[in-house]
């Protein structure tokens, strides 16, 4: 098929009286079954055309050339999604691949710098289905030799967990490649002498395709995909899921993940007055080692850091029932500021308590609310987070953006005065200054 397909081009390619000129630029765009003509004039220049797809497809890209050795890639956003560099120098390279809905930019080669003429055709356009993998499913495929691919696809979970691939043939598997939808990127790939895998899936929010494609095997292969939570147990040989065995401790895998978006604070012990030793950042997990006596506070591991985190800040998901009971260390007493040398001369004349109406400036809690070290909602800049009761006096404001901030008299830290907060401002304001951060 091929073969006629390149004595069509030669013919083609003798026939042509008007050629497009190579440019870097873009020299028309790529229709299946419509061969485009086009002349590297520039030893090292390339030859562009703007290629769009309505839907996620698999498509086969045909380059010929009587005077160079062709390459192709497809660029997606300036960035090479797929390519066939031609390293055998053939007169005619063939990619295939499988691209999503959109514009693409498919470039045009020579593999030595040389000049000629080349022909590009896309042979063929597919359409794929994509079916959704969901936690603790098994689900069963297959792929044969005449190019067919099993797409899937999955989001990450409030926990990590385990994407397990088998193929039923042992003595051989199906080409893997998993895609992480959200930044572009093809996070792991597993070749057809490796016939299964287990891959971690980190927490968070990403989406995640898989293209498994019959590459190189001379029989069809069978395979099974299964993702499971880590807390949820494992998927054993043929995709039987083995629940996870408790512990005698009854310590077994739990995780927690922020409750507010501004992520939620790892302290040193459990109490809001103990120094914070790291945040636990919106869309990240956290191991859950045990729990405190007053049931408040989870004992937990977070990027190597053990700490305590509130229950009032986070969600638990796994199996949390039967914690240890830890007792956590007590909280160092807070430093009291050296008194000064000489103490501050009072006014002559105090100001009246008239000059002040509606009493001082004041910020009362009535819930939650975090507070940062600068005017920024940035997990990286969180400070504290303070509890209903809690009152801080301000000392300054600042706007940005249509962001009301005020400073406060806790360590300079600043707080978002927003709708629906859990602050309430009191007194006479007036006279706060502006701050610029």
């Amino acid at each position: 098929m091929r073969r006629g397909l390149f004595v069509l081009w030669v013919g083609l390619l003798v026939s042509v009286c008007s050629i497009t000129g190579a440019q870097d630029v873009l020299n028309g765009a790529l229709v299946v079954g419509q061969p485009s003509i086009g002349q590297i004039a520039i030893a090292g220049e390339s030859i562009r055309y703007a290629y769009t797809l309505n839907q996620i497809s698999q498509i086969t890209i045909q380059v010929l050339s009587d005077t160079v050795h062709p390459t192709v890639q497809v660029l997606r956003d300036g960035a090479v999604i797929a390519n066939q560099m031609n390293l055998a120098a053939e007169p005619m390279v063939v990619l295939d691949s499988v691209l999503d809905a959109g514009a693409y930019i498919v470039e045009i080669g020579a593999l030595e710098a040389a000049t000629g003429t080349v022909m590009a055709l896309v042979q063929s356009e597919a359409s794929v289905a994509v079916m959704d993998l969901q936690p603790g499913n098994v689900v069963s495929g297959g792929v044969n030799g005449s190019g067919q691919v099993s797409l899937y696809r999955f989001s990450a979970m409030v926990e990590p967990a385990y994407l397990y691939y088998e193929s039923l043939n042992p003595m051989q598997g199906a080409a893997m490649s998993l895609v992480n939808i959200t930044t572009g990127q093809t996070v792991g790939k597993l070749e057809v002498e490796l016939s299964g895998a287990r891959l971690r899936i980190p927490a968070g929010s990403n989406v995640y395709r898989i293209l498994i494609t019959h590459e190189g095997v001379a029989d069809p292969v069978q395979f099974t995909l299964c993702l499971i939570g880590v807390s949820g147990g494992e998927c054993g040989q043929g995709g039987v899921i083995i629940p996870t065995a408790v512990e005698q401790s009854g310590n077994s895998v739990c995780v927690v993940t922020p409750k507010f978006a501004g992520g939620a604070n790892i302290r040193q012990s459990a109490s809001t007055n103990a120094p914070i030793l790291v945040a636990l950042l919106d869309g990240t997990s956290a191991t859950v080692l045990g729990i405190d006596p007053t049931e408040s506070w989870y004992n937990v591991e977070y990027n190597g850091i053990n700490g305590w985190a509130a229950l009032s800040a986070v969600n638990s998901a796994g199996n949390c029932v039967g914690l240890d009971v830890m007792v956590p260390p007590s909280v160092p007493p807070t430093a009291v500021p050296p008194q000064p040398t000489n103490p501050p001369v009072q006014p002559t004349n105090p100001p009246s308590p008239t000059s002040v109406p509606g009493g001082p400036c004041l910020i009362t809690f009535s819930g939650t609310e975090l507070i940062y070290t600068q005017p920024a909602v940035d997990p990286s800049l969180i400070f504290d987070q303070v509890q209903a009761g809690y009152e801080l006096i301000p000392v300054g404001r600042w706007n940005s953006g249509g962001q009301d901030w005020w400073k406060t008299n806790y360590f300079n830290s600043w707080w978002l005065n927003k709708p629906g907060t859990m602050g309430t401002v009191s007194g006479d304001c007036s006279g706060l200054p502006f701050i610029n951060p």
